[in-house]
């Protein structure tokens, strides 16, 4: 796997410049610029996400909570926000609570310990009826963005 130390020596640059190109952060000449992706698409060189996650404390990741993805309206959803969430840079884990020989509330729990554990931006919540007041709780104590479609108003 090439690295950004080989983008910069083949297109005879510094690692910063890589690393502006890439991620935007500074004008770059033009043609340093095009230098820059030559060298990337021969070596095939990919941003490293846990590094840059570790960097920037950002996964670029979703969380969709879903209640049946066989239902067509809760399919479009997930369709939906990977659409979205493409545009702006994001991707987007789908999480299906209704799965076979499955519990709702078990797997639900799951979800939120998965998702604490790899610190999503943000998570959606397609709710069918309220959640659980723990559960709820669970998924703000994280101080992670929580999305609520659907579902009655909670209490405070």
């Amino acid at each position: 796997m090439a690295t950004m130390r080989d983008v910069a020596r083949l297109a005879g640059v510094s690692t910063a410049t890589i690393s502006h190109v890439v991620n935007k952060t500074r004008f770059v000449e033009p043609e340093t610029s095009a230098r820059v992706h030559t060298a990337i698409g021969q070596l095939g060189y990919e941003v490293d996400g846990v590094a840059r996650s570790l960097r920037t404390g950002a996964t670029r990741m979703l969380a969709l909570i879903i209640p049946d993805l066989m239902n067509p309206f809760f399919a479009e959803i997930a369709v939906a926000a990977q659409r979205y969430a493409l545009l702006v840079g994001y991707d987007v884990a789908i999480f299906n609570t209704d799965v076979p020989e499955g519990s709702p509330k078990v797997l639900f729990e799951h979800y939120l310990k998965a998702i604490r554990r790899k610190r999503y931006d943000a998570v959606i919540v397609a709710e069918t009826i309220p959640l659980d007041p723990v559960a709820r709780q669970q998924l703000t104590v994280t101080a992670t963005p929580v999305i609520l479609i659907g579902g009655v108003p909670h209490a405070q």
